[in-house]
């Protein structure tokens, strides 16, 4: 079991990075970066404390794992730049609102369950018959907040592209993502807990 100090050092790189996204929405970070978030022994609820990760890849887990992998990729892909955006000194014009009707947001960010979910993390949380939109009063997107869930969304569609490629440094972390939190899911449904 993974230590206070494991999480005090993956906390500590969590946040740097998070700085940094802050200071530049176009960072772009390499693996050798990210591999303290990515190597470490901790479980998926303590590296993911905005993104419900672990819900997220299971909710989405059907067929084959190339597949639903690929999509739950690509949604991210998309929630990331969502993100960057928002962390832009030149933010879009639009960018106090998302529509559901956009044709990239259907057929990505919507095609998977939950993709919702990480833009009401971003601030998004005014439900409009057609979309979601920041609240009235709200002149900007809190930055702090929007750059550690960016870093997060960036984080685990990294995991996800290391396990397509079987290049992960945790080679049962897609077990683990699936697993986590998925008994007390079973238990609470009163059957067995096997998620395969």
């Amino acid at each position: 079991m993974p230590g206070e100090e494991e999480e005090r050092a993956f906390l500590a790189a969590r946040e740097e990075l998070a700085a940094a996204l802050r200071k530049d929405s176009g960072q772009t970070f390499s693996v050798e970066q990210l591999w303290p978030l990515l190597a470490t022994p901790l479980p998926p609820s303590a590296r993911y404390q905005q993104l419900d990760a672990a819900r997220l890849v299971r909710c989405n887990a059907r067929g084959p794992p190339q597949t639903y992998l690929i999509t739950l990729s690509t949604a991210l892909n998309i929630l990331e730049k969502y993100g960057r955006n928002l962390l832009s000194p030149q933010r879009p014009r639009y960018w106090r609102g998302v529509k559901f009707n956009n044709p990239v947001f259907r057929s990505t960010v919507d095609a998977v369950q939950g993709g919702r979910d990480v833009l009401r993390l971003y601030g998004y949380t005014e439900e409009q018959p057609d979309g979601l939109s920041f609240p009235q009063g709200q002149e900007d997107p809190d930055e702090h907040q929007v750059a550690t869930v960016t870093l997060e969304v960036l984080l685990l569609r990294t995991e996800l592209s290391m396990l397509l490629q079987k290049t992960h440094p945790r080679q049962h972390a897609l077990e683990q993502l699936l697993n986590d939190k998925a008994e007390d899911d079973a238990r609470k449904a009163g059957m067995g807990s096997g998620t395969w």
